[in-house]
């Protein structure tokens, strides 16, 4: 059987060679919780990168939510948050203190993982981070792309923007909407990603899911696969 880093995505590769290759001055992103391989190659291969962290914090995005694949079939997992006002910023969300939301996703990714080939490998380090106590939702986020950045050995500072612009004029490519599932037609998905899944004879190959999927599944190739 061909090895995973066969499988180089054709949109990864348009997305290499045409967007990256643009004059720009960095990207601007939004925060994502376990964002997926798309969102990953961008935070790779554009330089420098930004962070919004001060938008109005919209509901219902990769924000506070991921997706695995498990026996059932593609499932949504969901950080709960702290009752909040309206028009909070995105910094200033808080993570719900509650302990059942860690029992859940836990349980959820043993299900899904279990039988995936590196899952013993990564889960310790990975399980830990995840689960630390983190008051805000921003901290939550951030320390997962700094471990996952570490993991895939993308060697690069990423900053906060410190206020919000509605249009970005200074030359940086604007990326914050190309990851929001709300926005269909700007979306980045990495469907033409293949590898071995461990639901495979199930479902068939799904794509889009978070980053955790493909680093159990296919270990140290995910940083080539980028």
């Amino acid at each position: 059987m061909a090895s995973a880093t066969n499988f180089i995505s054709t949109k990864m590769k348009i997305l290499r060679s045409e967007l990256f290759s643009k004059q720009h001055s960095g990207a601007l992103l939004s925060p994502v919780l376990l964002g997926s391989a798309a969102w990953f190659a961008c935070l790779k291969y554009i330089s420098p990168v930004w962070i919004e962290v001060n938008e109005t914090f919209p509901k219902q995005t990769l924000r506070n939510r991921y997706f695995i694949l498990g026996p059932n079939g593609q499932q949504m997992l969901t950080v709960p948050l702290d009752d909040r006002k309206n028009h909070a910023f995105t910094k200033d969300i808080r993570v719900s203190q509650s302990n059942d939301w860690k029992r859940k996703h836990k349980r959820a990714i043993d299900t899904a993982y279990s039988n995936a080939p590196f899952y013993e490998y990564y889960k310790d380090d990975f399980l830990k981070m995840f689960f630390d106590d983190y008051e805000l939702l921003i901290d939550l986020q951030m320390a997962c792309t700094n471990h996952f950045m570490k993991t895939f050995r993308i060697l690069k500072n990423i900053h906060t923007t410190q206020a919000f612009e509605k249009v970005v004029i200074d030359g940086k490519l604007d990326l914050r909407q190309h990851f929001d599932q709300k926005n269909p037609a700007g979306l980045f998905i990495d469907h033409n990603y293949s590898y071995i899944q461990v639901f495979a004879e199930k479902f068939g190959f799904v794509s889009n899911l978070s980053i955790i999927d493909m680093l159990f599944n296919c270990g140290p190739d995910t940083a080539t696969m980028l």
